[in-house]
């Protein structure tokens, strides 16, 4: 779960209906907290706990107003969400938009011609529309288990997309070919409206495969596609997207 704000971008990892950890904070392009800062669970009763680790006690003090929103943000997602998305047994059904799509008049002139693997970019296909963009931010986790890139589109610096990759038991320190993971978060901002124009959803996978990643140059690239859901309902299919990035 990502919490993106100027100039600052919030890693959580949801771990079921009633707990948050904090994985990282990305502020500026720098880490500012590791796993394990931070830690929201909710009690039986609804009741939010709170617990810090005591090294990390002094940091919190200066980042207090932006962690109590982030947190008190998730703790609303949690108990106003949990309900509606439960679903108990049997198999995850995958929830698709019932509006037929659309042929999209409008085609970004950045995007033709670009929708291969080139270093520091993206592109992927929203339903039938070519979006594309750079890539100027990307940091792998402490441990080496995770990463998260971010950038805006070619054809508007107001919009973007973040991806957060979960790699559980892999770790970056090796040369990877080939794999996927289902565990994983995609936005798609709007700066101007200070939203969310698509997500991903942790009930409907989306998935990345990592093509290959090369562990003496740190240069990675891959695929990812999936369902992402529009914050006023419906949403779009998500298919062929791409990205190629150096992950120090």
């Amino acid at each position: 779960m990502l919490f993106y704000f100027p100039g600052c971008l919030i890693v959580f990892d949801y771990r079921g209906n009633t707990e948050f950890h904090l994985l990282y904070i990305l502020k500026n392009g720098q880490v500012q907290f590791h796993r394990n800062f931070i830690k929201l669970t909710i009690a039986s009763n609804g009741d939010p706990h709170l617990s810090v680790s005591k090294s990390n006690k002094k940091k919190l003090k200066l980042n207090c107003i932006i962690i109590f929103i982030v947190l008190l943000s998730c703790y609303f997602i949690i108990t106003g969400c949990a309900k509606e998305y439960s679903y108990e047994g049997g198999i995850i059904p995958v929830i698709t938009d019932s509006i037929p799509s659309v042929t999209p008049a409008y085609v970004c002139p950045a995007c033709p011609g670009n929708d291969n693997f080139q270093e520091n970019k993206w592109s992927l296909l929203d339903d039938t529309l070519l979006r594309c963009g750079i890539i100027d931010t990307a940091i792998v986790s402490p441990e080496r288990t995770g990463f998260t890139f971010f950038g805006p589109s070619s054809c508007s610096e107001d919009t973007g997309i973040i991806m957060t990759i979960y790699l559980d038991t892999v770790h970056l320190n090796r040369d990877i070919t080939n794999v996927t993971f289902s565990r994983n978060a995609f936005y798609y901002y709007d700066n101007v409206l200070n939203t969310y124009i698509y997500m991903s959803a942790q009930f409907n996978p989306f998935t990345v495969t990592l093509i290959s990643y090369n562990h003496q140059t740190k240069l990675a690239w891959g695929s990812f596609s999936g369902f992402a859901y529009k914050t006023n309902g419906g949403g779009s299919s998500i298919r062929s997207g791409k990205f190629k990035v150096k992950l120090h």
